[in-house]
């Protein structure tokens, strides 16, 4: 698979293999991370849109319901009968059918009601609000005969979701995501501009089932609070009550994995050699607790609160979760931003062997890193399990319009090396 973006947040260009494991070095606040968010956005948007028509023709009904309603009450206000000069007998629920069915018979429907908003002698406000749910409609009504429609939809809600409303490089007039297989054959491209697509093409061959995006194991012992938080179109459509937290939908796409592991029946699903190597680097194992109602972290027989865990422990806690309720396979890819953080340098190294190993056996990875020696470990074992070919590196190079360039080291990874260590090398040449 490959990843070309350019004029995304950060990034100028990229152009990014999916190749097994992907490895995205660079310093802070280059880029790394918008490289996962996308391919988390692009993914999720993929995999939804399956669903997609369905959710289309539940907005239909409620629209058109909507409009009804609106109808009636400004008939009873304006002492007019709109309602019934347009709609006749006909339900809102057989004008609904005609939506989905892209009747022309609608279209004249929808007509008569513009012009008789225009003719009407009532408040502007509640003509705005007939017109607006008129445009909707005929948004989807378009929306619902195409794939392209679709997916169009639930990227652009994703991607609000994600960034924030904030996709596209400042000053820019148009961005531009490709997401292709190997061949070529199946590529999706979109365009945008000021952060909305303007157009989508192909995307009809979904090449995963689902993503998992990690960014902080941290967020283990507050899966509750982030399971139940709303995210960005979440709060614009009014889904979540206010008073909720706000956070990026793979924050919440996350913490809803790590909850469904108290239901999942984990030793069949996890396999016991992985569960002993956990057991040797970190002495224990994650476990739902059937009496407190509550993971815990078992240790020579001792159950201890998540809260009271070492972050440390949390990062392997975590993949072990994330296999135990197969939310990593094949078919599942898994990006890790910055896993060497909380980890000492032995461990980053052991993260390191774990996640080549789950490479080699399918599982596609992309991680982001600033450490050399989880780079190293990765070079390193990714040579001893005979995965070199599969294991593509690239580091974010700034340019002087701040943003960044995401270039293809894997030839020469000395030069991520030099990059990264740069900072240890100033302090040993100021002679403290």
């Amino acid at each position: 698979m490959r990843l070309s973006l350019s004029n995304i947040n950060k990034i100028g260009k990229a152009d990014i293999k999916i190749n097994g494991l992907t490895v995205i070095a660079g310093t802070n606040d280059s880029g790394k991370s918008t490289v996962g968010k996308m391919l988390f956005s692009i993914i999720k948007a993929l995999t939804n849109s399956k669903d997609s028509s369905k959710s289309i023709d539940d907005t239909i009904n409620t629209k058109v319901k909507a409009l009804y309603r609106s109808l009636s009450d400004f008939d009873m206000l304006y002492g007019t009968s709109l309602k019934k000069d347009i709609f006749g007998r006909n339900p809102s629920i057989q004008i609904a059918r005609l939506i989905k069915a892209q009747s022309k018979v609608v279209f004249e429907i929808l007509s008569r009601i513009s012009a008789a908003m225009e003719e009407a002698e009532i408040k502007p406000l509640h003509k705005a609000v007939v017109n607006n749910l008129i445009s909707e409609l005929l948004v989807l009504m378009k929306e619902s005969g195409t794939h392209e429609g679709m997916l169009k939809r639930e990227l652009q809600a994703i991607l609000k979701a994600e960034f924030m409303n904030s996709v596209c490089t400042y000053d820019t007039e148009q961005s531009t995501i490709v997401f292709s297989d190997e061949s070529g054959s199946k590529e999706l491209s979109v365009s945008l501009s000021d952060n909305n697509i303007k157009e989508v093409r192909g995307g009809n061959g979904c090449f995963f089932d689902d993503i998992t995006l990690i960014e902080s194991p941290l967020y283990l012992h507050i899966i509750d609070a982030l399971s139940s938080a709303r995210t960005f179109n979440e709060e614009e459509r009014g889904v979540l009550a206010s008073f909720k937290p706000l956070v990026n939908y793979h924050i919440k796409d996350f913490a809803k994995k790590l909850e469904s592991f108290k239901y999942s029946i984990m030793d069949s699903l996890f396999s016991f050699d992985e569960t002993e190597y956990m057991n040797n680097i970190t002495g224990g194992c994650f476990s739902f607790d059937q009496d407190s109602k509550n993971i815990l972290w078992i240790k020579d027989d001792k159950k201890f609160q998540v809260v009271n865990v070492a972050s440390g422990i949390k990062s392997f806690g975590v993949m072990q979760m994330l296999k135990g309720v197969e939310s990593i396979n094949e078919r599942k890819i898994l990006i890790w931003d910055e896993p060497e953080n909380h980890l000492h340098p032995e461990w980053q190294i052991r993260l390191a062997a774990m996640l080549v190993e789950e490479a080699s056996k399918g599982i596609p990875i992309l991680v982001t890193s600033h450490s050399p020696y989880f780079i190293q470990a990765i070079r390193y074992y990714s040579n001893k399990m005979k995965m070199e070919k599969f294991v593509n590196y690239y580091m974010a190079d700034e340019q002087e319009n701040g943003t960044c360039i995401m270039n293809d080291y894997t030839e020469d990874l000395n030069k991520i090396f030099f990059k990264l260590a740069q900072p240890m090398n100033d302090i040993i040449n100021m002679g403290l």
